[in-house]
């Protein structure tokens, strides 16, 4: 599949791939399933697919990815959950708990 997608001779392009649930396939999200659905059709891609041993692949419309934005963008305000509490504190405040030491074992 990466070698077919990765392709520069694609008349569509691949905005997803996933696996069905059961593995028994692999969703294509395209912009131009008709195009998708064609290219995939042509007997010498259809044979060097089957040849290849390939999973079927079942084409369907996806809309553009569109960049995430927030949490992953991981920047100076956000320090793997820690917050600054000032210039002057160098210490930052936590969500987590605070420590209570070293856990002991209760005499018998």
């Amino acid at each position: 599949m990466t070698a077919l997608v990765s392709r520069k001779e694609l008349p569509f392009n691949v905005e997803m791939a996933s696996s069905t649930v059961d593995g028994g396939a692999i969703d294509l999200g395209v912009d131009d399933a008709m195009a998708a659905r064609e290219y995939l059709a042509r007997p010498a891609v259809a044979k060097q697919l089957t040849q290849a041993g390939s999973t079927p692949v079942r084409v369907r419309q996806s809309p553009a990815m569109v960049p995430l934005s927030g949490r992953w963008d991981d920047t100076s305000a956000f320090h793997a959950g820690a917050a600054p509490t000032s210039s002057a504190a160098p210490a930052s405040r936590t969500t987590a708990a605070p420590s209570r030491g070293p856990a002991t074992a209760a005499a018998p």
